[in-house]
């Protein structure tokens, strides 16, 4: 069975329209999805009335109690009371519950929750994005690929942490709200989560968000590559030590720039 999070949305007890969602900062994680909900009166974790929603798990709506039960349950206010955020104690949904249908490929970053979630490369070692783009036509009629309008946030977000981490940002300011922020939006385009969730679940260290935000930008696969070059040297190296020959201090003409870009 599916864990779950649950939302209280104080005011109106009838079904949230998606612009009610939006408004509390949940477009991300809930807008969109089937929800199953109940209305409290003077109820809620405000003690005012409201409207609790469970959004559907991968495998439909679960078998959660929906209503709150401080008793039993765990809550978080989010955005000054704009929403709450919950769980069954000792139940916090962890990746598999939270996951969309699917998955963009990039790197599996160990989180303080102690669960393993896949961080897509939105910017891809080598250029390209590792997001949806559209197939478009340009001025001179030829065919191009066109950045979509729903990735422009995070993508913005990743050439933010690339400019950082190769030395290219004019400001050179590393701000951790501001890398939540951009983390969080990579782990919404896997999982139906947004700043609030990632919050609640208390997935965030100062050590695992340069991971995250590395894992954006496919560092793994940039610093995979600078090894391999760098291992091909070195048996290469060998080889010319073993045949008599010498070198001196100094690289040798076509070997690789092995400085590394690091984060600030």
């Amino acid at each position: 069975m599916d864990k779950a999070l649950l939302y209280y949305l104080p005011g109106g007890t009838g079904k949230p329209s998606l612009e009610r969602i939006e408004a509390a900062g949940l477009g991300l994680s809930v807008g969109g999805r089937d929800l199953a909900y109940r209305g409290v009166e003077n109820k809620g974790p405000d003690a005012n009335r409201g409207v609790i929603i469970v959004p559907h798990g991968p495998s439909g709506p679960g078998e959660v109690e929906i209503g709150y039960h401080p008793d039993r349950q765990t809550w978080f206010q989010w955005d000054k009371g704009k929403a709450w955020v919950g769980f069954k104690t000792g139940e916090a949904p962890g990746p598999e519950d939270m996951a969309r249908q699917r998955l963009i490929p990039g790197h599996d970053i160990l989180m303080r929750d102690g669960n393993t979630w896949h961080m897509p490369a939105v910017r891809l070692y080598g250029g390209g994005t590792g997001v949806s783009q559209g197939a478009g036509i340009d001025s001179k009629g030829e065919l191009i690929l066109e950045d979509l309008p729903q990735f422009a946030e995070v993508c913005k977000g990743a050439s933010w942490f690339w400019d950082l981490w190769t030395g290219e940002s004019k400001t050179g300011e590393y701000s951790y709200l501001e890398a939540m922020r951009v983390a969080s939006n990579g782990f919404a385009l896997n999982y139906h989560v947004s700043l609030a969730e990632v919050s609640a679940l208390h997935l965030f260290t100062t050590d695992n968000i340069p991971l995250c935000l590395g894992a954006m930008i496919d560092a793994p696969a940039y610093e995979e590559a600078i090894r391999a070059m760098n291992d091909a040297s070195k048996k290469n190296e060998d080889v010319n030590n073993s045949d008599g020959s010498s070198s001196d201090s100094g690289e040798t003409d076509g070997s690789p720039d092995t400085d590394q870009p690091t984060a600030t």
